[in-house]
């Protein structure tokens, strides 16, 4: 599956394992880094995979935009926590709802 997505600043496309910002891709099933961070009125994602690549900052609503791209992107950042190999910080776990996250309740929602 691709799914793509033109913002003001540019665009982004996923796929199943992939997650790419103009010419910047990560393999989201592999993420080291996942952080959200306040810059102004935005939130920004970041994201870095094991080998390194690193997507620079998305706004975390260009991402949210597009269920389809959404659900790519937070399924590899769900796998990637769950596997051990990222760690985000307990601000990142509750805004995404991630587990280990307070924004995380047991029924899922």
């Amino acid at each position: 599956m691709l799914i793509w997505l033109i913002t003001r600043g540019g665009w982004l496309a996923a796929g199943a394992r992939w997650v790419q910002n103009k010419v910047k891709w990560v393999n989201t099933y592999s993420l080291t880094v996942v952080d959200v961070q306040a810059s102004g009125v935005n939130m920004l994602l970041r994201l870095r995979d094991s080998s390194g690549r690193d997507i620079g900052s998305l706004k975390l609503k260009d991402v949210q935009r597009n269920q389809e791209l959404r659900d790519l992107v937070y399924n590899g950042i769900l796998h990637s926590v769950a596997t051990g190999t990222a760690n985000p910080p307990q601000k990142t776990r509750t805004i995404l709802k991630l587990p280990g996250g307070q924004g995380l309740h047991r029924d899922g929602s």
